[in-house]
């Protein structure tokens, strides 16, 4: 078993560029990273991951689920993306597993949107991380307009 150097190798062009780009422009400008935040104000579904990330690496594994409790389902399948991505040579095993990757990142994304809602319904605008972001672009307007 060995590592697919040509995924790596272009894989990590690409994800180095985009993150540069992304930091550059969006980070630099508005000291946030969430475009829906950056324009509305308001959280996005992946909002608390970040600070969930940060807890779990401090070992505050309770703080780090209270944050976003899909921080850990989404460390498990990209795990098994990095293993299926550059581990798995075999193009039929491959294909079969990356296969199974999608199906699971789509159950993924749709709970975490289910979860938003409920946590927009519940939480919104009161506890973090699901409060509102006063030096939006929306949140601008509304201060100059009053």
């Amino acid at each position: 078993m060995g590592i697919n150097k040509d995924h790596l190798k272009k894989d990590l062009q690409i994800y180095i560029a985009l993150a540069c780009l992304f930091l550059a422009l969006v980070f630099l400008k508005f000291l946030e990273t969430c475009p829906l935040k950056i324009l509305f104000g308001i959280p996005c579904p992946g909002c608390g991951l970040t600070r969930s990330y940060i807890f779990a690496f401090q070992g505050k594994f309770a703080e780090a689920t209270s944050m976003h409790p899909f921080w850990i389902p989404i460390t498990l399948l990209f795990i098994a993306f990095i293993v299926v991505r550059y581990l798995i040579v075999n193009e039929e095993k491959y294909k079969k597993y990356m296969n199974v990757i999608k199906i699971l990142a789509c159950v993924l994304v749709a709970s975490m949107i289910a979860f938003y809602i409920y946590r927009m319904i519940a939480f919104y605008p009161n506890r973090e991380p699901m409060v509102f972001y006063k030096k939006s672009i929306l949140g601008r307007i509304l201060q100059a307009t009053r």
